[in-house]
This record gives structure tokens, sequence and C-alpha cells, in this order.
């Protein structure tokens, strides 16, 4: 019991807001534009490295870049590197959100699938975000409703339906 209070007591004491969904959609949108549209590899990595705006949506970027093109940029990783870590998490949060959004306005199906296969590219082909980061990061977020629901779906699609969890889990478990 013990426990649960502490762990209660640090969440409200570290609660982060939450985006407006529809105002993140839209920002994460019209950086998508931006994107596409700048050719300088220095003028990239200065837009999207930098915190103008607290607007932390370079992951969102890289999801939505995997999600279309199944590939993202080398310029993605000296963005990356000059976002840092700390600053990363802001990204994630913001990414956890958005993804949220993304798969409550799916119809489901085959997109759902795709989004989730660009996810598991983030992790595990990529190397951008660590699948405990990812799935922490979505169980602590403040959501309510069909939302919550939506948020451990998306848990549960990470961590039951791709074979590059299980196969990792596997062989971890038969080395010891």
């Amino acid at each position: 019991m013990y426990r649960v209070s502490v762990l209660a007591e640090i969440l409200t004491e570290t609660t982060v807001a939450k985006d407006n969904l529809a105002q993140l959609k839209k920002s994460v949108d019209e950086e998508w534009r931006s994107w596409g549209t700048m050719s300088n590899e220095n003028d990239i990595i200065q837009h999207f490295s930098s915190n103008q705006g607290n607007q932390n949506l370079f992951l969102c970027l890289l999801w939505k870049m995997i999600l279309e093109t199944e590939d993202i940029s080398p310029i993605a990783y000296k963005v990356l590197e000059r976002i840092g870590a700390r600053q990363l998490t802001a990204h994630l949060r913001s990414f956890c959100d958005f993804l949220v959004h993304e798969f409550s306005k799916s119809g489901g199906g085959g997109h759902v699938h795709k989004c989730i296969e660009a996810m598991n590219s983030m992790i595990w082909k990529y190397n951008i975000i660590t699948l405990d980061r990812l799935v922490l990061c979505m169980a602590l977020r403040n959501h309510e409703g069909n939302e919550a629901q939506v948020c451990f779906f998306i848990i549960q699609l990470l961590l039951l339906k791709p074979q590059d969890f299980r196969n990792r889990s596997e062989s971890y478990i038969y080395k010891f």
C-alpha cells in the first residue's frame, strides 16, 4: 500500500500537461511540410533541433516519415544527436499523445498494422527509441476513457503482435 501512495504522489507532483490533440496534429502536419520543403542540411538540423516554441515533435515526424517512406533520412540522426537525451523525453511525451490521437482516429485494420510496423521500425530497426521508455511513457501519460483504452491497446500491440520483441525475449530467456 505504501508503494502505491508514493507512486501516486510522484505522479501528481510531476504530471506534465498533455498537448491539445487537434493543435498537436496540426503542428505535426505543418512540421512535416517544412521537412519536405527544406533542402539545406544545416537549416534542417537547426530548425528541428532547436526548442523554438517548445514544439517537441521530431519523433512524430520520424514516425510519419517511416509510415510514408519506410525509411528515414540520415539527417534525422544528426537532429536526434543535437536534441540530446534530456529533450528527447519531451519529444517522447508528445509522440505518445500523438500516437493515441492517430490510433483513435484510424479506422483500424491495415492502417493500424502499418502504424505499429512504423513504431517497431523506430524501436528495433533504427534504434531511435527504446521499447521500455515508450511503454513506460505511454502507461504513465494521463489519459481518460477511450484514450486510456487506445493507449493500452497500442502497448498490447507493441508487446504481443510483433515477432521482434518475442524473438529477443526468447533469446534472452534461453541464455539462462
